[in-house]
C-alpha cells in the first residue's frame, strides 16, 4: 500500500508541475517560444500520466471493494486524477490563447523599439561621419571620452540588432538587414585606434619623460611605440 501511495503522490506532483509550468507568465518573447515547446511535450507526458492514473484507479477500486476508507490525500488524488484529462485540455487551450496574445503584444512592443532603434543608428551614423573634424591632439582626453562612449553605443546597437533579428525569427517575420550598422562600426575603427593610442601616448610620454629612467622597460617601450605606429597606418 505504501508503494501505491507513493505512486499516487508522484502523480500529483507531476500534474502540479505541468499545471504550474503552463500557468507561468511570460516576461519576454523568448518565453513564448519556450512555452510552446513545452506544450508540445505535454501530450506524451499526459499519456504516461493517464496510464499511471488508470493503474491507480484499479488500486482504488480494489480498496473500495474491500470497504477500505481512503485517506484524505488518496481521495484528493483520485478525484483530481479523474478530471485531469479534461483539465489539461482546457489548460492547453487557455495557454495557447495566452501565448497568441503575448506574442501579439511583444510584436507591437518590438515594432516600437525598432523605430527608436533606427533613429539611434541614424544618430550614430551622423556622429561617426562627422568625427573626422576632431584633429586637435591637445584635446585628446575630451575626444577619447567621446570615442569610448561611441564604441559602447555601437556595441550595444549591434547587440540590440542581433536580439531583434533573433526575435524576428521567433515571430517568423522577415529578418531586418542591419548590415549598415556593421559598416558604421568599421568606419569608426580608425578613429577609435587613433584616439586610443593618442591617449595612451600621452600617458606613456609622461611616464617616459618624468619617470625614473632605470625603471623603464626598453622592450615594453619599443612594443608600445610599434603598436602606436602600426595603428596609424
Amino acid at each position: 500500500r505504501d508503494v501505491e501511495r507513493s505512486r499516487g503522490l508522484g502523480d500529483v506532483y507531476k500534474r502540479q508541475d505541468i499545471d504550474r509550468k503552463l500557468k507561468a507568465k511570460t516576461q519576454k518573447p523568448e518565453d513564448v517560444d519556450d512555452m510552446r515547446r513545452l506544450m508540445e511535450t505535454v501530450p506524451s507526458k499526459n499519456a504516461e500520466l493517464r496510464e499511471e492514473i488508470q493503474s491507480l484507479n484499479e488500486y482504488y477500486a480494489c480498496l473500495h471493494d474491500m470497504r477500505y476508507n481512503l485517506s484524505e490525500s488518496d481521495s484528493q488524488s483520485k478525484f483530481v486524477g479523474s478530471f485531469w484529462g479534461v483539465k489539461i485540455e482546457r489548460l492547453l487551450q487557455t495557454t495557447t490563447e495566452n501565448m497568441d496574445k503575448d506574442q501579439e503584444r511583444y510584436e507591437e512592443e518590438m515594432d516600437e523599439e525598432q523605430e527608436s532603434f533606427q533613429a539611434t543608428i541614424e544618430t550614430l551614423t551622423d556622429t561617426v561621419e562627422k568625427f573626422s573634424q576632431y584633429t586637435d591632439l591637445s584635446k585628446v582626453d575630451y575626444v577619447y571620452d567621446d570615442v569610448q562612449q561611441i564604441t559602447q553605443q555601437l556595441k550595444k546597437a549591434q547587440d540590440d540588432a542581433n536580439l531583434f533579428n533573433r526575435r524576428e525569427g521567433l515571430f517568423q517575420k522577415p529578418i531586418t538587414d542591419n548590415s549598415h550598422l556593421q559598416k558604421v562600426t568599421t568606419q569608426f575603427e580608425p578613429f577609435q585606434s587613433l584616439w586610443k593610442y593618442a591617449a595612451a601616448w600621452k600617458s606613456w610620454e609622461n611616464e617616459w619623460m618624468t619617470g625614473i629612467f632605470i625603471k623603464l622597460d626598453p622592450e615594453e617601450v619599443d612594443k608600445s611605440v610599434n603598436m602606436s605606429v602600426k595603428s596609424l597606418h
